[in-house]
């Protein structure tokens, strides 16, 4: 018998791929850094009292799927009550161009801060339809 065996063959490949993993991980200590870029700044926390007296003003309403004008048409209470966190549980309710699909927007207005906001398409009561935000924040 020669001396080879499956057995060997295995063990030599198994070292041969455990020394290549270890000097890939050691040159890589030793790898210029990457440079990474600045972190977001977070969004500001989304108020009630921002949008108060902005009902019936227009928005831009910007996002992937297109740019539209927007009209804040209410700004509702969320149920159930939950006394003292009115500030951070509301929904608002937009008007908005029929081809307003529901997506992610960055909604402006003059007076009001800028805003990210999930805009669901909803049916009101009357049977126009609506984009809608809920905003349920912890304190």
């Amino acid at each position: 018998m020669n001396g080879f065996s499956r057995r060997g063959a295995l063990g030599v490949g198994l070292g041969v791929a455990g020394l290549s993993v270890a000097a890939v991980a050691s040159t890589s200590a030793f790898a210029a850094p990457t440079t990474r870029s600045a972190p977001a700044k977070p969004a500001a926390r989304i108020t009630r009292s921002q949008f108060i007296d902005a009902v019936g003003a227009t928005f831009a309403a910007a996002s992937a799927s297109g740019s539209h004008s927007v009209v804040l048409a209410a700004l509702g209470d969320l149920t159930p009550a939950m006394p003292g966190q009115d500030e951070n549980r509301f929904s608002l309710s937009f008007t908005a161009p029929a081809e307003a699909v529901e997506d992610v927007y960055t909604l402006t207005s003059e007076g009001v801060a800028d805003s990210v906001l999930l805009l669901q398409s909803v049916t009101a009561d009357d049977g126009s339809a609506l984009l809608r935000a809920v905003v349920n924040s912890p304190a």
